[in-house]
């Protein structure tokens, strides 16, 4: 596209435009009768066609008699991009892109062998930043006092982060370099197990996971979200299935366990997350995770793949500022305006307008799958509870694993020491609500 095209484009009312790629987006909206006569698809009554013809440079319209290509009407317009005489919009150039930048492998070598050291050390520092805002007041009772906090989120997070059993995790704690970190020792099997199993629990590991994300805020405003399942452990070795004793005959079923993941764009970082038994609709819980993500993240621009398409999604991200970049369906056709569908109908007309830009966005929620793929190479594809809390806790606290080790690389490449002082802060400012509140 020219800049000539650029700026007559520009100099065009908006409601023409409009029209133009609503007749554009109809399948033969145009149809060639020779080199200088044209029939364009009429938006009043779709049964009609509209003459446009073309006399030396001069373009008229039929029914529009006193529009020409200086002020054209939508079937002018629509017949002079059939003709080639203009292009659409094309910003496709200008979209950012992480792989525009050029992949500095050593540094990620580094920051993998960097891990071991700094993952104990970045959990004990969102540990003591976070927990004084996100735990619960210690509740006083008579009897043996209660195990602490700290060791048991620090022993949960370490456990899922090398994938230990729970047995195997209170060991690891006594090595010496746990205790540098984690001074109040190790937690029973069955202590630790009944604060995974804690409905309470939950929040706590959701704020430490929204936590995370506070030293990402200055580099992630993109943001893209997708679904993924985990399956649960039943099997043995070579994945021979056993078999239920008494009350059930033949196989145990094979429980999924899937997870609503927003993934963070330039160093896929894990947003928010909502995970449960069973499959869920994966649209609905989409605003939750985007209020979960606003405690933390400021956030300009949204993509997805079409499951997405709503127009309470769109409504949403367009009263927030959020550039929405989710896929257009092919059989789109918003005909008639509404208040409900405004903002879906800006989406469409952009996507139609300029479809190689518009592509170019929409085509980087591919880093949703890539997310997918590491959060499972990196700690797994199984949760080990059986209980549906405490597996839902468990993948907060893999989310939380695998957030921490993004932070490692962040840290080497960014040039910034890891703290999250500024999002506790935030945190104890703004009032939690439940991911349940806001999905009802």
């Amino acid at each position: 596209m020219t800049d000539e095209d650029a700026d007559y484009f520009r100099r065009l009312p908006r409601n023409m435009v409009q029209n133009t790629m609503r007749i554009l987006g109809h399948e033969d909206a145009v149809l060639r009768v020779d080199r200088d006569h044209f029939e364009v698809l009429s938006l009043r009554t779709p049964s009609r066609r509209v003459k446009v013809h073309r006399r030396d440079d001069l373009w008229r319209c039929r029914v529009d008699t006193d529009n020409n290509q200086d002020r054209p009407c939508s079937h002018i317009l629509a017949a002079r991009v059939y003709a080639g005489e203009l292009d659409l919009p094309n910003t496709a150039a200008t979209v950012w892109k992480k792989t525009d930048e050029k992949r500095d492998h050593s540094l990620e070598t580094r920051a993998w062998e960097a891990v071991p050291t700094m993952f104990p050390e970045l959990l004990k520092r969102l540990l003591e930043q976070g927990l004084p805002v996100a735990a619960p007041p210690p509740v006083e009772i008579r009897g043996r006092p209660p195990k602490q906090t700290y060791p048991l989120v620090y022993q949960s997070i370490m456990r899922v982060a090398w994938r230990k059993s729970l047995r195997v995790s209170r060991g690891e704690m006594l090595r010496v370099d746990h205790e540098e970190f984690n001074p109040y020792g190790s937690c029973g099997i069955a202590t630790l197990s009944r604060f995974i199993a804690n409905p309470a629990t939950t929040t706590l590991l959701e704020k430490l996971l929204a936590l995370t994300t506070w030293p990402a805020r200055p580099y992630e405003t993109i943001v893209h979200p997708d679904g993924t399942g985990l399956t649960e452990q039943h099997f043995g070795a070579y994945y021979d299935e056993r078999y239920a004793k008494k009350e059930k005959k033949g196989p145990r079923e094979h429980v999924w366990t899937y997870a609503e993941i927003l993934w963070t764009y330039r160093y896929t970082m894990i947003a928010a997350i909502y995970a449960q038994q069973g499959p869920f609709g994966e649209a609905p819980w989409l605003i939750p995770l985007l209020e979960r993500a606003a405690l933390m993240l400021d956030m300009r621009e949204l993509g997805g793949d079409k499951a997405y398409n709503s127009y309470a999604i769109d409504t949403y991200l367009a009263a927030h500022g959020i550039d929405s970049q989710i896929k257009v369906k092919a059989n789109a056709n918003p005909t008639y305006s509404s208040g409900k569908k405004k903002a879906y109908k800006r989406r469409v007309e952009e996507a139609r307008l300029d479809p190689k830009g518009f592509a170019a966005k929409a085509n980087r929620r591919n880093n949703a799958e890539t997310g997918n793929h590491a959060f499972k190479a990196v700690l797994g594809d199984q949760v080990y509870s059986k209980n549906a809390i405490a597996q839902r806790n468990e993948i907060l606290c893999m989310a939380i694993a695998y957030n921490l080790k993004r932070l490692v690389l962040l840290g080497l490449k960014e040039g910034v020491d890891v703290d999250f002082t500024g999002g506790a802060q935030v945190l104890a400012a703004r009032p939690w609500v439940r991911l349940e509140t806001v999905r009802s």
